[in-house]
């Protein structure tokens, strides 16, 4: 069986990323750490990564509108044209009031509704509102 490629993503110490490099290094884990990624740039993890060789990448969320970062953190796994690709479906709280508002971002291909899809007239509404 071939070696999983793995990327960690930490936001502090980045002690379960200590645990998982250590556990392949005992050979206990057949997996490889392609890249450490954090959104914090002073994520002590980030440095440790660093100190063992390994790609660590920084990329800054403050700021920064969660779908946006998502295809920056794609980009980053793999090319900017997967990133350009990849159908990002907005997971928040979806509701009539706000689908028109969220369905016409760019970045937003479509929404994970809730429990809003319970009751069907919210639902139509959603769906009427979103197109």
């Amino acid at each position: 069986m071939e070696n999983r490629r793995l990327a960690v993503l930490l936001s502090g110490r980045g002690s379960n990323f200590v645990a998982l490099h250590d556990a392949i290094l005992r050979g206990d884990l057949r997996a490889e750490i392609c890249c450490v990624i954090s959104n914090v740039p002073e994520a002590r993890g980030l440095a440790v990564a660093r100190e063992r060789g390994l790609n660590a990448i920084c990329i800054p969320s403050k700021g920064v509108e969660r779908v946006e970062y998502d295809r920056r953190l794609l980009a980053a796994l793999f090319d900017d044209t997967v990133a350009r690709r990849v159908r990002i479906q907005y997971g928040g709280s979806v509701k009539p009031s706000n689908a028109r508002e969220l369905m016409s971002q760019p970045d937003v291909d479509g929404a994970l509704v809730g429990g809003a899809s319970l009751e069907a007239r919210s639902f139509a509404d959603i769906v009427k509102n979103s197109i």
